[in-house]
């Protein structure tokens, strides 16, 4: 499971229109030459999220939850429940959550938001396709097709909000994925994209934290 969060954070709105009230956001937005739409997961190493990412989970109408600060424990909606509704623009991925008054855990949020105590959000995601891209020594990984997981809105833009364990997964998996891009910028000719996918999915078995994912 991989979250990502940009330099600036990616606005989320608590709009109401009339009677009409929800929470509306990007869980994540598109590369499009700039470098704020990109993230730099280390100084030689930045993954780009491109155009075309989200269209298969969203066609195959994947069941994605809305929650905030990614805790299960806290759902503001759902995608098969009709709740979370996900569409796809220029800028990215764009959700939106009719607000629901006798919901608790909607009003704790509208009001935190309406504070400005809130206001990035955030996506859970498993790249399943990606290309290398190697220039001026700084290997680009560029994310063409993943399974989408959650949005929603979030406190810190960012994956802390994990439990330890995932926390420490995930570490694990960015050196092993890092040491994997290094072996394949020098030889040039290995295939990785199966490779990488199968070996991050042996990791989390071997933690045994499937159930947390």
């Amino acid at each position: 499971m991989e979250r990502r969060s940009l330099a600036c954070p990616l606005p989320v709105q608590f709009r109401s229109e009339g009677e009409k009230r929800a929470f509306v956001g990007y869980g994540s937005v598109f590369f499009n030459g700039t470098p704020e739409t990109e993230y730099r997961i280390w100084d030689d190493y930045i993954e780009r999220i491109m155009p075309g990412t989200f269209d298969r989970a969203i066609r195959e109408s994947q069941d994605v939850r809305g929650l905030f600060n990614h805790d299960s424990n806290f759902i503001l909606g759902r995608s098969t429940a009709g709740t979370l509704t996900l569409s796809i623009d220029a800028k990215g991925l764009r959700y939106e959550m009719p607000f629901d008054e006798k919901d608790p855990d909607h009003v704790k949020v509208a009001s935190k938001m309406e504070r400005g105590d809130v206001s990035g959000s955030s996506f859970s995601f498993v790249p399943t396709s990606w290309v290398y891209r190697v220039e001026d020594e700084i290997t680009y990984c560029e994310i063409t097709d993943c399974d989408l997981y959650d949005v929603g809105p979030v406190t810190f833009p960012a994956y802390e909000g994990a439990t330890s364990g995932m926390r420490a997964l995930r570490r694990e998996l960015a050196e092993a994925s890092r040491q994997e891009a290094l072996a394949w910028r020098e030889s040039q000719g290995k295939d990785l994209d199966q490779f990488l996918l199968e070996r991050r999915r042996d990791l989390v078995q071997q933690k045994g934290l499937l159930s947390k994912i």
